[in-house]
């Protein structure tokens, strides 16, 4: 006969039903230029400990029939549960030695070019990309925290709603400023001349260089989270956020012809060679630690009763100039 230690455990065995609780995205002011986004507290239960059940020695042939039905179980539940609450498909679940991650659908964002102001403060909404569980029989051994409560990841993006301005240069005439940096992402610059051939390249050898020139550089950004969650009162607390955001870069500049006519010029506005988690970016910003689930969780873990941690990017809504 199976014996269930654990009380969540038996009471997963004999419900089937979640209660589905929905919890809009709160978004708290960060700075005066960029969002904070984080995410909903949840409710699904978390994965069965099957360290916790005990097998009389006769029915060792059942354990692992029983153990995978009761995953399964678990799983087809948590499933729906994500589904619902993010709108969003998983259309794959990757096992570990130690985790399940529930990976969901690509889902495409238009982000066609807009100028952004203090009127437009829309951004485009947070995407699930992953859930990964830690299976609770690992986490006893691996996790710092002797308690070792349920834990998971969520790893989630969202882009700029818009381009902002990074850097601006003008002159009195196009060798005063040629030879000036010009900030091209948050982490690089280009030279004055550099963008101006980007942005006017058809007619970069014929334009007047001793006229006024402004050169300047736009950028939109995605962004990419992970958020350590773990399992306390019968809710999933996401407390411990990691980030990194990925620039693409666009240049402008106006410059006059030979005939005193002023042309404005801007090279093509980067997109991403996808929208879910593009690689063609221009530059990459990571925060400590982004690459190391493990330390995320035991961060979770050690800061959920002390009000989490934060050190990840916001969603830029206004010109950063």
């Amino acid at each position: 006969m199976i014996k269930v230690k654990n009380k969540i455990t038996c009471l997963f065995l004999y419900s089937i039903l979640f209660t589905l609780v929905v919890s809009k995205t709160v978004f708290v002011f960060g700075t005066e230029y960029e969002k904070r986004a984080e995410l909903p507290i949840t409710y699904e239960l978390p994965m069965p400990d099957i360290s916790l059940i005990n097998f009389k020695t006769s029915e060792n042939s059942f354990k692992d029939i029983y153990v995978d039905s009761l995953k399964n179980m678990w799983l087809s539940q948590v499933i729906s549960y994500n589904e619902t609450l993010y709108n969003q498909k998983v259309y794959k679940t990757v096992e570990t030695g130690s985790t399940i991650n529930l990976i969901f659908e690509d889902d495409v964002i238009v982000t066609d070019y807009t100028e952004l102001d203090e009127k437009n403060m829309a951004y485009s909404d947070i995407k699930i990309l992953s859930v990964e569980y830690l299976k609770p029989e690992i986490a006893k051994d691996i996790l710092s925290e002797p308690m070792s409560l349920p834990n998971k990841i969520i790893t989630y993006y969202g882009w700029s709603n818009g381009y902002v301005t990074l850097g601006t240069k003008t002159g009195p005439t196009y060798l005063s400023i040629a030879n000036l940096a010009l900030t091209y992402t948050p982490i690089s610059s280009k030279l004055v001349s550099w963008v101006v051939s980007e942005a006017v390249s058809e007619i970069f050898t014929s334009f007047d260089r001793n006229r006024p020139v402004t050169a300047e550089t736009k950028n939109k950004y995605y962004y990419q989270n992970k958020a350590g969650a773990v399992y306390v009162s019968n809710q999933w607390l996401p407390v411990a956020y990691v980030g990194s955001r990925r620039s693409f870069a666009w240049s402008w500049a106006s410059v006059y012809n030979y005939y005193g006519e002023p042309i404005v010029d801007q090279n093509g506005p980067k997109n991403g060679n996808n929208s879910t988690n593009p690689t063609n970016y221009d530059s990459i910003e990571t925060k400590p630690h982004f690459y190391d689930n493990l330390w995320i969780v035991n961060k979770a873990l050690e800061t959920y009763q002390t009000g989490g941690y934060w050190d990840a990017f916001g969603l830029a809504y206004t010109p950063l100039n």
